[in-house]
């Protein structure tokens, strides 16, 4: 009976490889914590709003990424901007009307976004906002990809954030995995097959080998998504603005119950109720308001059992 033997391949160059891959590892892992957005302070409890929409505001207060809370406060924004009108209806819901007239300012990308998305869900000009989810997984997360795009877009228009992965560094990245890949091929192609016996294989440096292939296999999709990532980090001016922003929110937090404020009581409470819902203060306006999205990083659920 015919066996397989296979002749260990070239030490030196496996060690070299496995080498490589644990350097590459470790340099793409520094970077990868180098380029994480810093943790931003307040600047101090204030009453002054800035000039940023709610949608900017959720994104500079939650780590330069945009979360939940943006499209719910979007919304109360344009309630209060008269571009809709939001009411109450039995059992703690809410209805969206749309408006005749256009509402007060211009609409960034991302607003004409979610204005579109509520007119496209009337009827009579009236839309339960218990209807205004997104559809399905495939929609939702196209729907919500493009707003997180438009979001970011306005944010870099206005010095605020940029790309957390730029050209230079995602080259970095692909740069030590190359090297490693060409030691571990150049390893690789020292081994020869002959007949023999298969036990062989348990060969230290044939083991190693393999475990560098599984390694290399690691990190080229671990590069593969750093090329693809629309991530944001911050600027300067995105920090100041964050640091500014956390301070309304400890303002908020010490002056003002929104708990238990619904997203009708913009009426009453205006564009601070859409900037508690952005900064995570209004959670029964986010129930009210379910506009599911699934994406990368989270899930909207139904929390109201509609």
């Amino acid at each position: 009976m015919l066996t397989a033997q296979v002749d260990g391949p070239n030490v030196a160059l496996v060690a070299v490889s496995a080498g490589l891959i644990v350097a590459a590892a470790v340099f793409i892992a520094g970077l990868w914590a180098q380029r994480r957005p810093p943790r931003v302070e307040p600047a101090g409890p204030t009453d002054v709003l800035g000039p940023e929409t709610p949608a900017l505001v959720d994104m500079l207060t939650g780590g330069f990424e945009v979360n939940d809370d943006a499209v719910p406060a979007t919304v109360v924004d344009l309630a209060h901007r008269r571009w809709i009108s939001i009411e109450d209806v039995t059992g703690g819901h809410c209805a969206i009307r749309s408006r005749a007239a256009p509402g007060r300012g211009e609409l960034t990308p991302y607003e004409a976004r979610v204005l579109r998305h509520i007119e496209s869900h009337t009827v009579n000009g009236v839309a339960p906002a218990a209807a205004l989810t997104l559809g399905d997984e495939g929609v939702s997360k196209r729907w919500w990809t493009g707003f997180v795009r438009e979001v970011h877009a306005h944010g870099r228009a206005l010095g605020l954030n940029r790309p957390r992965w730029d050209l230079r560094h995602r080259g970095l990245v692909w740069a030590p995995i190359t090297a490693a890949g060409v030691a571990t091929i150049a390893a690789a192609n020292t081994t020869d097959t002959t007949e023999g016996d298969i036990g062989a294989w348990g060969e230290p440096a044939v083991i190693v080998l393999g475990l560098c292939f599984v390694a290399l296999a690691g990190l080229i999709g671990v590069a593969g998504r750093i090329t693809r990532s629309e991530a944001q980090t911050e600027t300067p001016a995105g920090v100041e603005a964050a640091a500014r922003w956390l301070g309304v929110r400890e303002w908020m937090v010490e002056s003002t119950d929104f708990e238990d404020k619904t997203a009708a009581s913009v009426i009453l409470w205006e564009r601070p109720l859409a900037y508690a819902t952005a900064l995570g203060l209004a959670p029964d306006v986010q129930r009210q308001l379910p506009f599911e999205a699934d994406h990368d990083r989270h899930a909207w659920s139904r929390a109201a059992g509609y």
